[in-house]
């Protein structure tokens, strides 16, 4: 049973957060060791890959270069500390930036004239859904947010096997009902209904582990990368004349 004077430790409000900055520490080791994108990463990186793949001379390449800004700016979120008191904050950036990183891949694709699937479906729902319009669920009242990665496993399931129940601060209770993934799939962006805002239950939402967010991000990235290298001149296209050597 969640009560309401104990739900802070269930919205991420408490004083030991060790695992939300070992999970940041993971995450950022996983974005560089895979990308070689960080905060001041120069070389090695996939933009650097590009670059070295695409250019015949010694040219300035547009599209290497405002790539490895924008896949830096997401080594250089995780690599910082700042947002590690808020897991529900430092959710919402989070997915903000992975969704708008992987919309901007596919806008570019689109100017090369290069072949790329369509944004990871699971990152782009938790982002759209929930992290850019997080003031709508206001509406259920306060909803509780649990994440995976504190949980230690699959909250969703733990939650509905448990039949999870909460206790406001005049000892009444109300069932829960969990706000997941199959949940933001099958009702996408509709916004909830007065029924639904005022009925006695808790809302329970359940983000995912950020692990899946950032694989799905490297894998799209990675796609990009190597669509580039396939089609060097579209990628040359892309720069002024005055700034090659050739």
């Amino acid at each position: 049973m969640i009560r309401a004077k104990d739900l802070d430790q269930f919205i991420g409000i408490e004083d030991d957060r060790d695992w939300l900055d070992a999970v940041r520490v993971r995450l950022y080791e996983t974005w560089t060791m895979a990308t070689g994108h960080g905060p001041r990463s120069r070389g090695r990186s996939w933009a650097c890959e590009i670059y070295h793949g695409c250019r015949s001379c010694n040219e300035h390449l547009s599209v290497p270069c405002s790539l490895a800004r924008e896949a830096n700016e997401i080594g250089a979120f995780l690599g910082n500390q700042c947002y590690t008191d808020d897991p529900t904050q430092f959710a919402r950036l989070y997915l903000i930036l992975l969704s708008e990183f992987v919309g901007q891949l596919k806008d570019v694709a689109g100017l090369l004239e290069i072949r790329l699937a369509k944004p990871p479906k699971h990152l782009c729902m938790w982002a759209n859904c929930w992290a850019k319009h997080r003031l709508r669920f206001l509406t259920l009242h306060h909803p509780i947010v649990l994440f995976e990665d504190d949980c230690g496993g699959d909250c969703s399931c733990a939650a509905s096997e448990n039949d999870l129940t909460y206790e406001d601060a005049c000892g009444q209770r109300f069932p829960c009902y969990v706000i997941d993934s199959r949940w933001l799939e099958s009702r996408g962006s509709r916004l909830p209904n007065i029924e639904e805002a005022n009925r006695p239950q808790k809302a329970v939402i359940v983000v995912p582990s950020f692990d899946k967010f950032l694989d799905e991000t490297i894998r799209y990235f990675r796609g990009f990368v190597d669509e580039c290298l396939k089609y060097p001149e579209n990628v040359k296209r892309f720069e002024a004349s005055y700034r090659s050597c050739c």
